[in-house]
C-alpha cells in the first residue's frame, strides 16, 4: 500500500478560534468551496519505457491545476515582528488541505535562484479558512518544486482581507506526475511518485509491492496494471491493462496538501 512520507496532523481548530479576538478579515465565501487540485491533461498518461533501472522514470501523466487566479490584494499575515506579505497579483491555485477543505496556494521562488533559496523564499504559501470566519496562512516545505510542497508547517493569522480574482494563469511550464523505480529485491519493489515542474521535483508518496509466486510484481497504475519482472540490474515492464487519463485515488497524487505532525503550530 502507499506509505505517506508525512502523516496528517491531528489538529482541531479550537486553539485557532480561541485566539481570534480581532474581527476576521473579509472572506469571499465561494473561495473555499468547489473544485480544487489537479486534473489530467487528456492524452498525456503513458508508460515511457519497456525496461527500467533503479532511479529511472517509467510512467508519467501531465496535470494542471483546475482552479487558478491571482490574489487581488496584498495578503498580510503575522504581527509587526513577523509580518509576511503575499503581494497582490501573485498567482494562486486551489488545493485541498488536510482537515480544512479548499485552500489557495502561491508558489515560491524558483530554487535555481540561489538568493531566494538562501532567504528561504522558495516555500509554497497557502491560505485557508478555519470555518469560524478566521483566515490563516501556512507554509509548505520539503521538496524542491515551489509549486507543490510535500507538507505544510506553521499557521499564522491573516490580518488583511483576502480576495482571489479567478482566471486562467499560465505558469510557463508543464506539470507532471512521474513514477520512478526506487528499489527492488526478491521480497519487495518500491515505486516513488514525484511532482515535476520541468525544473524541480517534490516527492509525493511511495508505493510498495510484494512479489507474485513467480517473482514478478504487478503494479496498479492510473486505472491500468503493469507487470514488472527482474531482468539483471533492471526490471522488464509489460502492460497488462493500459493506463488511462485518470488521477490516482491517493490524495497526495490529486493535489492534496498535508500538515507536518512534527512541528509546533505558532499563531501570530
Amino acid at each position: 500500500m502507499f506509505r505517506k512520507f508525512l502523516l496528517t496532523m491531528g489538529m482541531t481548530m479550537a486553539a485557532a478560534t480561541a485566539i481570534a479576538a480581532d474581527p476576521p478579515p473579509l472572506i469571499e465565501t465561494n473561495m473555499f468551496a468547489g473544485a480544487a487540485g489537479w486534473a489530467v491533461t487528456p492524452g498525456t498518461t503513458r508508460v515511457i519505457a519497456d525496461s527500467v533501472g533503479i532511479g529511472q522514470d517509467f510512467a508519467e501523466q501531465q496535470v494542471r491545476y483546475v482552479r487558478t487566479g491571482v490574489f487581488t490584494d496584498d495578503v498580510v499575515s503575522g504581527g509587526s515582528l513577523a509580518k509576511q506579505v503575499i503581494p497582490a497579483g501573485s498567482p494562486a491555485y486551489a488545493v485541498t488541505m488536510a482537515g480544512f477543505g479548499v485552500g489557495w496556494c502561491s508558489p515560491g521562488a524558483d530554487l535555481r535562484d540561489l538568493g531566494a533559496r538562501l532567504a528561504s523564499k522558495n516555500k509554497e504559501r497557502c491560505i485557508f479558512a478555519n470555518g469560524e470566519g478566521g483566515m490563516f496562512r501556512t507554509q509548505g516545505y520539503d521538496g524542491k518544486s515551489p509549486f507543490a510542497a510535500s507538507a505544510m508547517t506553521g499557521m499564522y493569522r491573516v490580518i488583511s482581507q483576502v480576495r482571489i480574482t479567478e482566471k486562467a494563469v499560465d505558469f510557463g511550464r508543464p506539470f507532471r506526475i512521474v513514477a520512478t523505480l526506487a528499489k527492488f529485491g526478491p521480497k519487495e519493489l518500491r515505486i516513488d511518485y514525484w511532482f515535476d515542474d520541468g525544473s524541480n521535483r517534490t516527492q509525493l508518496v511511495s508505493h510498495k509491492v510484494k512479489p507474485a509466486a513467480d517473482g514478478s510484481f504487478e503494479l496498479p497504475l492510473w486505472a491500468g496494471r503493469l507487470r514488472l519482472r527482474p531482468s539483471g540490474a533492471e526490471m522488464a515492464l509489460e502492460t497488462l491493462v493500459p493506463v488511462q487519463d485518470r488521477l490516482s485515488d491517493v490524495p497526495e497524487l490529486r493535489g492534496h496538501r498535508l500538515f507536518s505532525p512534527t512541528i509546533n503550530i505558532i499563531f501570530i
